[in-house]
């Protein structure tokens, strides 16, 4: 009984107390990190293709543009000046960002995306940039790559100004027009000559260099991989309180497909065949190398394969099925060189075969216009792109 009320007491004796004090919830400390200066890409951007493209049936393009946060653009450049002595050290008068890209494993000059540089007085620095850029072609295949690199650079030097002069070493190569030549098999050494030409050159202006390098490619028929964008950070300054604090450029990369170069109209949604232009052919529009080098023509003329299927002109009336299946080799012979030496697509590697296939008996022969030089599928697709193959035999 004494025990129950000792504990009755007890309970009664705290009615008069003061109420215990209402917890308060922990200021929650700034969890967000703090970025360092690179190159990071940001996963908002990220594009795809669906549906995944169709290997063989594109050209594909890297195409790349820039945009600049006002904030660092002028007046205030601290992310500037912390991306620059953290990466190149006190001294640097200069610095930028280039892509490199590397089609198919043919790496092509570099492009410079942005550079700044210090101004006369060494108190801020003034921005150059380049907007847009458009790559040369290749055929899109099944494994093809669209590849680049993007890397800093700088220099100590005040004399020369590493746009200018990288823009002055590729200015011969990238002033040709990309839509009137293909990366392939019959261009890529000369390329690779080139750009090995203008590598040397640039490198006599580049005098600091930086282990901080972004690899990446977009494989748009494998995986439908379209686009990325990547953040060029200097260093944060959490005391802005800015959401993009140091971002001082943003570069997007993507890929451009086209079904054909001398199309005189291009289905948007890719559900139709390009409509061609008579008498306009592939062979006879696109160059080797662009600007005054030689036609596709020129070489593709002189492939045996053709040679052999005009040799055949003599055939007229019956052939045996030897003579027609020797034809038929011919032909399958030079549609793959159509597609793996010159890297045509498939819609502008049948125009061309039409357009070869005029000078031999091909359409005057009714055993050599019913091989399977040409498939069934072939002829319909020539035919909605406004240049079929007509026969010209009598009809039974």
């Amino acid at each position: 009984m004494k025990k129950m009320m000792l504990v009755a007491l007890s309970v009664a004796g705290l009615g008069g107390c003061l109420p215990f004090p209402k917890p308060v919830d922990p200021v929650e400390p700034n969890l967000k990190p703090k970025k360092t200066a690179g190159i990071y890409r940001d996963e908002a951007g990220t594009a795809i293709y669906n549906p995944t493209p169709t290997p063989n049936y594109y050209y594909g393009q890297l195409r790349i543009e820039s945009t600049f946060p006002t904030t660092y653009s002028s007046g205030e450049q601290g992310a500037i000046e912390r991306l620059a002595r953290n990466i190149f050290g006190q001294e640097v008068q200069q610095f930028g960002v280039t892509v490199t890209p590397i089609l198919n494993d043919v790496k092509l000059p570099p492009v410079v995306i942005f550079n700044y540089r210090r101004d006369a007085g060494g108190n801020s620095w003034q921005l150059s940039t380049e907007d847009k850029y458009e790559s040369p072609s290749v055929l899109v295949r099944a494994s093809t790559q669209l590849k680049y690199e993007i890397n800093y650079v700088a220099s100590n030097r005040t004399d020369v100004s590493i746009a200018q002069n990288i823009a002055s070493a590729t200015e011969a190569f990238t002033s040709v027009q990309p839509g009137t030549w293909i990366i392939s098999e019959l261009s890529k050494d000369l390329v690779a000559r080139a750009v090995a030409t203008i590598d040397s050159s640039i490198s006599k202006t580049i005098t600091k260099t930086s282990n901080v390098t972004k690899i990446s490619f977009l494989q748009p028929a494998k995986d439908g991989s379209r686009q990325y964008v990547y953040n060029i950070q200097g260093e944060q300054d959490l005391a802005r309180g800015d959401d993009e604090g140091g971002i001082i450029a943003r570069i997007t990369i993507y890929s451009h497909l086209s079904p054909s170069f001398i199309a005189a109209q291009v289905d948007s949604k890719g559900e139709k065949p390009p409509i061609m232009i008579p008498d306009i052919n592939p062979l006879n529009s696109l160059t080797v190398q662009g600007g005054q080098s030689s036609r596709l023509w020129d070489s593709a003329s002189n492939e045996a394969s053709y040679i052999n299927m005009q040799q055949m002109a003599k055939l007229t009336g019956e052939v045996d099925e030897s003579q027609v299946s020797a034809f038929e080799l011919y032909c399958i012979d030079l549609k793959r060189l159509l597609r793996d030496k010159y890297s045509l697509s498939y819609y502008d590697s049948i125009s061309a075969m039409s357009y070869m296939l005029k000078y031999t008996q091909y359409a005057k022969n009714r055993d050599l216009y019913g091989s399977t030089c040409l498939s069934v599928q072939d002829k319909k697709e020539l035919t909605e792109m406004g240049i079929p193959m007509v026969s010209k035999f009598p009809e039974l």
